[in-house]
């Protein structure tokens, strides 16, 4: 076996992993694109008296980054844009509607009533999907 160094070697790695370092930059660029494109269509498909909560709460955030949400809310919150919702039977309505609109891309559970607090628990719909070369 030749233990000798190759001539060449060491700057031919660098411009392999400077090729693979910029196309990894511009396969990141794309998804924030389509990231960004998704958090809007998720926000106007919601129904209007969740999107300030969906925004303020970080819910949304969550769930583009890590795929999932949970926290609790209180039933009829001002501070998260919920005042309308002064019921139970109101929060579950909208997030009824939320689950239908966001049907297979992000599940939508909630919990009974404890007390005024509401917990909630979003999660990105998963799919198996190929990975591109």
């Amino acid at each position: 076996m030749d233990d000798s160094l190759s001539i060449g070697a060491l700057g031919w790695s660098i411009s392999v992993r400077l090729g693979i370092a910029s196309e990894y930059q511009k396969k990141m660029q794309e998804q924030q694109e389509k990231d960004t494109k998704l958090r809007q269509q998720l926000l106007e498909t919601a129904p209007k008296v969740l999107r300030k909560w969906l925004e303020d709460d970080l819910a949304l955030t969550s769930v583009m980054t890590y795929g999932k949400y949970s926290g609790k809310v209180s039933v009829g919150d001002s501070n998260l844009g919920l005042s309308s919702l002064r019921t139970y039977k109101a929060m579950k309505q909208s997030f009824d509607e939320l689950a239908k609109a966001w049907r297979g891309v992000v599940a939508v559970e909630l919990d009974e009533n404890h007390g005024g607090r509401i917990e909630i628990r979003l999660s990105a719909v998963m799919l198996m999907m190929p990975v591109s070369a």
